[in-house]
């Protein structure tokens, strides 16, 4: 199952708290086409899963995925690094290197 890093952790917080998602919300993680045989990996806040999601929580932070995008990141960790502009995401491999 996907792992949040603790900079992950805060940075879903950071996001979530600045948002009117609610004390229960999060990010949510989902499939967006690119064409027939690419897709990009979406980010968007949600209020709550939507039914079928897989949730994630770390460190009081949320993270629902889409039934399509789950076993995608089952081995992965969501790690972010915070700027001035804001969170930046990163998926990482379970060894820590950047996943492609």
């Amino acid at each position: 199952m996907l792992t949040l890093s603790a900079d992950a952790a805060q940075a879903v917080k950071q996001v979530v708290n600045s948002s009117e998602a609610g004390e229960n919300g999060g990010i949510r993680l989902t499939l967006k086409p690119v064409d027939d045989q690419q897709a990009q990996l979406q980010l968007s806040l949600a209020t709550s899963p939507e039914p079928g999601d897989t949730q994630v929580e770390h460190e009081g932070a949320n993270v629902f995925m889409d039934e399509k995008v789950a076993p995608f990141l089952d081995d992965k960790v969501l790690d972010a690094t915070i700027e001035d502009e804001g969170p930046s995401f990163t998926i990482l491999d379970k060894s820590g290197e950047a996943s492609g």
